[in-house]
C-alpha cells in the first residue's frame, strides 16, 4: 500500500510540496508522469527516463490487455520486470480508450462493450475485469472504471455519467485488492461545479487512499479544464494524494513561474532552449531541487552554456555547491546558495539567531506555542524571522524552517552550520540527516576546534533528537 505525506504548503495558494511512498520507491510530488502505453515510453530507454528525473510511469490497461495480453505479461511477473523499470507505476482502467472508440464501443450500467481496433475482436470491459487486469499487471497505484462524459455535455448527460462511475467505482472496490497495490478513486461531474462537488463527496466516502480528477482534456478549452480542475482539487482530502488525469504536455509548465523565471534565464546563454519532452521532466528537477529560490534557479540556468538539463541535475544531486557562479558584476551575496544564507544570518540580532539556533532543531514544522516553549521566542520574533526569509508560516498558522532542505543538501554535516553560524544545535539536526544519508556520524566528543566539528549533544539534547528521529 501507499503512504502519502505532506512536506510543505504554500501559504497563498493550494500548491503543495508532498512524497509518495510506494512498494516500488518514493515519489516526490508534484511529478509528472511519463506515460508508457505499451510498456514503453517511446524513444526512451529505462536508464535514459532515470537520468531524465522520471520517478513513476503510466502503463495503459486497455492497449496492454489487448497486446500481449494481461495473463502473459503476469505469468512474466508482471509489468516491473517485463518493460525493466524498477521504479514505481500507475495503470489507468482503460476506460478512455475504450469510450473513445466512439462507433466502435457501447456503454450500459454493466461496463462497456467494443471491438478491438486492433483486428475487430469483441470484448466486454467490466469494472471487475479493469481491476483484475490492473492486478496482473502488477501496478503499485490502479485507477477504478470510469465514464468520463464529453466537454460538452449537459447537466443532464454529466449526471448519468457521475451516476455511473459512482456505481463502477463501489463495484470495483468489491473486489478482492491484490497485496501492494493501491486503488485511486475518480472524480467526475462534466464542467458543471455543483456535479463536481457531488462526485468529490461521494467518492471520498467510499474510502480510498488516493484520488483523481478526471474527465478534463476531453475536448474542452484549456482554461476551462484550468478553472475546473482548481475548483475540483480543495474538495478532495488534504492527507491524500491526488491526480490530475490526462493533462500535463512540456508546455502547461510555463504556466509556473518558476519554470518561467529558468526559462527567461536560459535564453540568456542559450537562445534556443525550450521546454519540450526532452526537457521538461530535468527542469522541473531543477526547480524542485531548489524550492523555487529565484537565485537558485538563474544560477543552475546559466549552466546551460556547457550541460544539458538532464547533466545539471545529476551535479546538483551530488553538490549544490555547483550552483555558484564567478562573474565580476554580481554581489558576493548573490554568487552561491551559501552566500546567500550567510547574508541572511548576518542580517539578524544576536537574540534572533539565539533563538533560531534553537528553532532549528524542528523538524516538520512547529506551532507559536512549541517556539515558545522551546525557544521562549514570541509572536514578534517569530515574524522578525519570517521577515528575514529564515522561518515561513503556513496558512494553518504553522512554521518551518525556510529553505531547510537547501541547507540539508548545501551540507551533508555540521561543519558546514558551524561556519554559516547556525549553532551546535542546527549542527545536531544536520548530522541526523547525514547519519540517515550516509551513515556516518560527524560527532565530535571533544571541544570544538579549527575543524568546525559539533561537539556532542548534551543529555537532554540526546533525548529530544531520539523523540524526534526515532533513534
Amino acid at each position: 500500500m501507499i503512504r502519502f505525506e505532506v512536506l510543505k504548503k504554500h501559504r497563498h495558494s493550494n500548491a503543495r510540496l508532498g512524497r509518495l511512498i510506494t512498494p516500488h520507491g518514493e515519489i516526490e510530488t508534484p511529478i509528472f508522469m511519463p506515460v508508457g502505453t505499451q510498456a514503453t515510453v517511446k524513444a526512451l530507454t529505462s536508464g535514459e527516463l532515470v537520468g531524465a528525473g522520471a520517478q513513476i510511469i503510466l502503463g495503459n490497461t486497455y492497449h496492454l490487455y489487448l497486446r500481449p495480453g494481461h495473463n502473459t505479461i503476469g505469468k512474466l511477473g508482471g509489468l516491473h520486470p517485463f518493460m525493466n523499470w524498477d521504479r514505481p507505476i500507475l495503470t489507468d482502467s482503460g476506460g478512455f480508450q475504450v469510450f473513445s472508440l466512439n462507433n466502435l464501443a457501447k456503454i450500459d450500467d454493466v461496463g462497456v462493450r467494443f471491438k478491438s481496433h486492433l483486428d475487430g475482436s469483441s470484448h466486454h470491459l467490466t469494472p471487475e475485469l479493469s481491476i483484475q487486469i490492473q492486478q496482473a499487471l502488477g501496478s503499485d497505484i490502479a485507477m477504478v472504471l470510469d465514464e468520463p462524459a464529453p466537454h460538452d455535455a449537459g447537466v443532464a448527460r454529466a449526471r448519468e455519467s457521475l451516476e455511473r462511475s459512482a456505481a463502477w467505482a463501489r463495484r470495483c472496490l468489491e473486489v478482492p485488492q491484490k497485496e501492494g497495490q493501491s486503488l485511486f478513486g475518480i472524480v467526475q461531474g462534466g464542467m458543471h461545479r455543483e456535479l463536481r462537488r457531488e462526485s468529490a463527496e461521494r467518492t471520498i466516502e467510499l474510502g480510498f487512499p488516493g484520488y483523481a480528477i478526471g474527465g478534463l482534456s476531453v475536448g474542452e478549452e484549456k482554461q476551462v479544464m484550468l478553472e475546473i480542475a482548481e475548483y475540483t482539487a480543495p474538495l478532495l482530502p488534504e492527507e491524500a494524494p491526488r491526480y490530475l488525469m490526462g493533462v500535463g504536455p512540456p508546455e502547461d509548465l510555463l504556466a509556473y513561474s518558476s519554470v518561467q523565471l529558468f526559462l527567461q534565464s536560459a535564453y540568456r546563454v542559450q537562445p534556443g532552449f525550450e521546454i519540450n519532452h526532452d526537457t521538461a521532466q530535468p527542469v522541473t528537477r531543477i526547480v524542485r531541487l531548489v524550492e523555487g529560490l529565484p537565485l537558485g534557479i538563474e544560477l543552475a540556468a546559466a549552466w546551460l552554456e556547457a550541460l544539458s538539463p538532464t547533466e545539471i541535475v545529476a551535479e546538483m544531486e551530488r553538490s549544490m555547491d555547483f550552483l555558484e557562479t564567478d562573474l565580476r558584476d554580481v554581489p558576493d551575496r548573490h554568487r552561491s546558495l551559501r552566500a546567500v544564507f550567510a547574508y541572511s544570518w548576518n542580517l539578524l540580532g544576536e537574540d534572533e539567531r539565539e533563538t533560531f539556533r534553537k528553532l532549528a532543531v524542528f523538524r516538520g514544522g512547529f506551532e507559536r506555542d512549541a517556539a515558545q516553549q522551546v525557544a521562549g521566542a514570541g509572536l514578534r520574533t517569530l515574524t522578525a524571522l519570517v521577515n528575514k526569509s529564515l522561518l515561513r508560516r503556513t496558512p494553518e498558522g504553522r512554521y518551518d524552517v525556510h529553505e531547510t532542505r537547501l541547507v540539508h543538501r548545501l551540507d551533508r554535516g555540521a561543519s558546514g552550520c558551524l561556519l554559516l553560524g547556525l549553532g551546535v544545535a542546527s549542527a545536531i539536526h544536520l548530522v541526523v540527516r547525514a547519519r540517515r544519508e550516509t551513515g556516518v556520524v560527524l560527532l565530535n566528543t571533544s571541544t570544538p576546534r579549527a575543524t568546525n566539528v559539533a561537539p556532542a549533544p548534551s543529555a537532554s539534547a540526546k533525548m529530544a533528537i531520539a523523540a524526534m528521529t526515532g533513534w
